[in-house]
């Protein structure tokens, strides 16, 4: 089709010689620095590497789990998954000086095995759970009011990646609550008004454009939905962006990040020589040519 003519040769390598066990990969909120886990399984580290072409370092050192991730709304603190304590927390270290990590987030009884902030930092967005059926989304308000909302967590529904929008009154998230795998969104933090299905079927993996007038979502291609309206989200038709038959996928977090000052996304490709590894991949330039070959 003319857009997966355009995205083979929109793709570019970010490093051909940096080729690991890659699992996420974030970020930074300026476009200029990704955060990546590196690793297998339950031994991953968190390494960050300056884009395009910079060196890459990695930034923690515990002999086990970290992974998963996300930057501060100022860029510079990483908020990570790690199991130091025994038990899966959310866990926060500067990106820039030799500062320890330190505790950011647990949740009693339950382990944390997503986290993001707000664009405001006032509030921090997180999945507990690690099992099929038993993931729920909360989230907590930082500062010296702090406060905890169930965010959905309704029985025996699965729900997890949530992410909130730019402007902090909308959270997307992925739900089995109508019976199918599905992106839902609900007002935030007034998470009571109800929810929305804003995808298809087996849809993961939900992120907002900077200004969070598009979300996108992943099923065999990556797909976009207009946000017409922001305050009553009301959403235009979903449109396919390009296909990613080679490039990596997870159903219980993201794996890719959209680059909102560049327009382009940053993703995990699978390549197979001996052992399977993953290499980082640029897609940039797409969606304005995508749409002139499709005559839009």
């Amino acid at each position: 089709s003319a857009a997966s003519d355009v995205y083979k040769r929109q793709v570019q390598p970010v490093d051909d010689g940096w080729q690991e066990n890659f699992e996420s990969v974030e970020l930074s909120p300026d476009g200029s620095r990704a955060a990546v886990t590196v690793g297998d399984l339950l031994d991953t580290e968190i390494w960050v590497k300056d884009l395009d072409a910079g060196p890459a370092r990695r930034l923690t050192t515990y002999q086990g789990m970290n992974r998963r991730p996300v930057w501060s709304p100022d860029g510079s603190e990483l908020a990570f998954i790690t199991d130091r304590s025994g038990s899966r927390e959310a866990w926060v270290v500067p990106v820039d000086g030799v500062v320890a990590p330190r505790l950011l987030l647990a949740h009693p009884g339950m382990e944390v095995d997503e986290v993001g902030w707000s664009a405001d930092g006032d509030w921090l967005i997180y999945r507990t759970g690690t099992s099929p059926g038993v993931r729920d989304i909360f989230a907590r308000r930082v500062g010296p009011d702090t406060m905890t909302i169930a965010v959905s967590a309704q029985p025996e529904v699965d729900e997890r990646s949530p992410v909130l929008s730019p402007d902090g009154r909308w959270v997307a998230y992925l739900s089995d609550e109508d019976g199918e795998e599905a992106i839902w969104v609900r007002p935030f933090p007034d998470v009571g008004a109800g929810s929305r299905r804003v995808s298809p079927s087996r849809a993961v993996e939900p992120i907002w454009s900077g200004d969070g007038r598009e979300l996108f979502f992943r099923t065999a291609a990556v797909n976009a939905v207009p946000v017409t309206d922001p305050e009553s989200f009301t959403t235009g038709t979903v449109e396919a962006l390009f296909t990613v038959d080679d490039l990596l996928y997870f159903t219980s977090h993201r794996a890719y990040a959209y680059d909102s000052p560049n327009r382009r996304f940053l993703a995990l490709r699978m390549v197979r020589e001996g052992v399977a590894r993953a290499e980082l991949r640029l897609v940039q330039n797409f969606m304005d040519e995508v749409r002139e070959r499709l005559g839009n």
